[in-house]
């Protein structure tokens, strides 16, 4: 599974903000926050092929500058489109409404991508 998280991180690199792989003590947005979705694994069964798939979950927090945030609302946007771009349809892909992040006693607007990819584990 980590594997498969470094591999996301990997694709949204490009998306111009800083990608983490793991959910970090303190923040420093712009950010996109690459873990575990929920559930994080749910079995498949092909009653075909008889082979056990697995759909594995991920979300990726997008954290946009700490801006009024009139200005945080269209970077957001912006970020959401980069991910979406950076995805190119390989995962499912649901995105949340804006919401006001808090950690550390910082606020911040941010956004939920819920991710989802069929896997095999032989």
């Amino acid at each position: 599974m980590s594997e498969l998280r470094t591999e996301l991180a990997g694709v949204l690199a490009g998306t111009g903000i800083e990608v983490i792989d793991y959910i970090p003590e303190v923040v420093n947005p712009p950010l996109a926050i690459v873990s575990a979705g929920d559930p994080y694994v749910q079995e498949s069964f092909d009653e075909k092929t008889f082979d056990s798939d697995y759909k594995v979950n991920m979300k990726v927090r997008l954290v946009a500058s700490p801006v009024q945030n009139e200005v945080a609302t269209d970077d957001l946007d912006d970020y959401i489109t980069a991910t979406l771009i950076a995805l190119n349809g390989s995962w499912e892909t649901e995105v949340s409404q804006p919401f006001m992040y808090e950690v550390n006693g910082y606020v911040y607007l941010a956004a939920d991508l819920n991710l989802s990819t069929t896997i095999t584990i032989k």
